[in-house]
């Protein structure tokens, strides 16, 4: 939705990959139309991409919903670049962390937090 791309590029920018975007589009479709049988959705997703890549002159398209996951082959075999599905990605990225034996660090910002002493409502869920 075209609401949300200002914080897409916030989040570009945060991440260190706002200088390698072309552009951040926006279809103005609702994530639950991509069920409905018959939904134009899937075609206009997809004119969205072949849109970006003429007038964006991108290399590459990422997905910016979840549930156009099923999307990316089709769409990538119709404007004929890469499509990345962010879930896929990041599904990928943690059983590849995962295989390496990985875990996260327990230091400094990670390490468990020091016992308090909780008293009243909460002393229930006091640490011992």
């Amino acid at each position: 939705m075209e609401r949300t791309i200002g914080r897409a590029w916030d989040l570009a920018a945060l991440y260190g990959v706002k200088d390698a975007c072309r552009n951040i589009r926006a279809c103005e479709i609702p994530v639950l139309d991509l069920e409905i049988p018959g939904s134009p959705a899937r075609a206009v997703i997809t004119a969205e991409c072949a849109r970006a890549v003429a007038e964006d002159d991108c290399d590459v398209i990422v997905l910016g919903c979840a549930g156009m996951a099923d999307l990316a082959a089709s769409i990538s075999r119709s404007i004929g670049v890469p499509v990345v599905d962010g879930v896929a990605a990041a599904t990928t990225m943690v059983q590849s962390l995962v295989t390496m034996g990985l875990t996260t660090s327990t230091r400094c910002e990670f390490a468990p937090p020091r016992a308090k002493d909780v008293r009243g409502l909460l002393s229930d869920f006091a640490l011992t």
